[in-house]
């Protein structure tokens, strides 16, 4: 009321620079700029700094785009029920957190070298996790589900070989797997049923979840991505039917009719 009265718009100064990001988002369309289809930084307004460019093209840090990351879906990882409404991406590269593109604006910020020391520092882990709850109830739930999801999901690394940096740990010949690389994000839909649900059941789960993205994410020792081999499935559609071919009485090895397209 006393704002009303002296003049001051209410709450002008706390929301001055959201105004001007969203702004700024709508008049340039792409709020990180000009991106690669890596996800490294070319130019634009958020990062157009050269510190920011030269650490994104150095050590291959991509900015948060969407296009970086890739969703599984629950069916892929054979999770038939899902009651935390989890969704997981990844991306085969380490990427920016969200929380950290404030600090990587156009305009130099006093912590920007603090936070591209501190990714530089974190790029030797070979993987990086985040674990975020979508604010569907109040904060203290919300904290609660993101704590339990990361603890079951550093105990179903634990469970497949790996530490919670996502190297392999345990001595097995037969596989060629040196770790996992790259960024996983673990989103929760409903909080609430994350805090309510029996830590048994959510860390069968998240047993799931890594075994669905260790043929995406694994490598060899030499840092070279493992393609997993994928199941050859026959289209009936497609099938060439070699009793349609019809060919000459006098076996001369020359086809009748027209000749059928070529195929690449």
């Amino acid at each position: 009321m006393t704002s009303w009265l002296l003049g001051r718009p209410s709450g002008l100064p706390r929301f001055a620079p959201y105004l001007l990001t969203l702004r700024r988002c709508a008049s340039n369309g792409n709020p990180y700029g000009n991106i690669s289809p890596e996800g490294i930084l070319l130019s634009g307004e958020i990062g157009a700094g050269e510190p920011v460019r030269s650490v994104s093209r150095k050590y291959q840090i991509s900015l948060p785009h969407p296009r970086v990351f890739r969703h599984i879906p629950m069916a892929q990882m054979k999770i038939k029920d899902n009651p935390c409404k989890l969704s997981i991406q990844y991306a085969q590269c380490h990427v920016f957190d969200e929380a950290s593109t404030k600090y990587l604006d156009k305009y130099e910020h006093p912590f920007a070298k603090s936070v591209l020391n501190m990714y530089i520092k974190k790029k030797e882990t070979p993987l990086w996790h985040k674990v975020f709850a979508r604010p569907e109830a109040k904060p203290f739930p919300c904290r609660v589900a993101t704590k339990r999801i990361r603890h079951a999901f550093l105990d179903a690394l634990a469970y497949h070989g790996y530490d919670r940096d996502g190297r392999k740990i345990t001595k097995d010949n037969s596989s060629v797997i040196a770790a996992l690389h790259g960024t996983v994000k673990l989103v929760c839909g409903d909080p609430k049923a994350a805090c309510n649900i029996k830590f048994a059941d959510l860390l069968e789960q998240a047993k799931l979840v890594v075994a669905g993205i260790e043929p995406m994410l694994a490598r060899d020792k030499n840092g070279q991505y493992i393609i997993a081999p994928r199941q050859q499935t026959r289209n009936p559609n497609n099938k060439s039917n070699k009793s349609n071919r019809s060919y000459d009485n006098n076996n001369t090895g020359t086809r009748s009719g027209t000749r059928p397209a070529r195929r690449y």
